[in-house]
């Protein structure tokens, strides 16, 4: 993410974190593009708790409110589906120059979830 983010401070970057791990610099240290959710689907944006586990904390320069929804995602470790944990972000670096972490745990609520 640190590549990345210095790349789009930059100038070098168009697009955000995941179309970049498409494309990596040469050289750049990048996630595998197929770990990266960079949406959630309708279901989880439209469903109220779903929703708001991923309303997460961030500093006021972001949103005064000092919350934002971190749709974006990392699937970690070599787990799959429900087992692999996820990191929620915030890819802010055109705004701020920064990527917030949200929260890093166990797989959100979706909708197979039981």
């Amino acid at each position: 993410m640190n590549d990345y983010a210095e790349a789009s401070a930059a100038g070098r970057v168009t697009g955000d974190f995941a179309n970049w791990c498409k494309r990596p610099e040469p050289g750049a240290h990048a996630i595998s593009a197929g770990k990266i959710g960079p949406d959630e689907s309708e279901t989880v944006r439209n469903n109220p708790k779903m929703r708001r586990e991923r309303l997460l904390p961030v500093p006021p320069e972001v949103d005064p409110d000092r919350t934002a929804y971190m749709w974006a995602h990392v699937r970690l470790g070599g787990g799959a589906g429900m087992s692999a944990p996820r990191m929620h972000y915030l890819d802010d670096v055109k705004n701020t120059g920064k990527i917030y972490i949200g929260y890093l745990g166990s797989r959100l609520t979706i909708k197979s979830t039981n």
